[in-house]
């Protein structure tokens, strides 16, 4: 079915639109974690920040859903965690399963459909 086959252009504009966004975001959300020092800032910015990648994944893909953009959108809440994680706030790991979440049911076929 088209609407679940992603050619490897959408996925490749999904990857640098969902990488470009989590990375984006997480450096905002760290500068915020270092000016502010708000405690447990992670768990909260980083389930959002996966929310805002499933949703940046499915547009740039054409509103496709695939397991294929279900892993670009998994390793692109990774990405966040990780570059939040370097400003120091070690808390995100919970955000990072909430946001990895949010971001795979986004991007998940039906059940039925590989």
């Amino acid at each position: 079915m088209p609407m679940f086959e992603a050619d490897t252009g959408e996925l490749g504009k999904a990857a640098a639109a969902g990488f470009g966004t989590a990375i984006g975001l997480s450096f905002l959300a760290g500068f915020i974690v270092v000016l502010f020092g708000i405690p447990f800032f992670g768990i909260i910015i980083v389930g959002a920040i996966g929310w805002a990648v499933g949703e940046v994944v499915y547009r740039a893909s054409g509103h496709k859903q695939s397991r294929y953009l279900q892993w670009i959108a998994g390793l692109s809440v990774l990405s966040s965690f990780l570059v939040v994680t370097i400003f120091g706030d070690f808390t995100s790991i919970l955000g990072l399963i909430i946001g990895t979440y949010y971001a795979i049911q986004r991007v998940k076929p039906p059940r039925g459909i590989q």
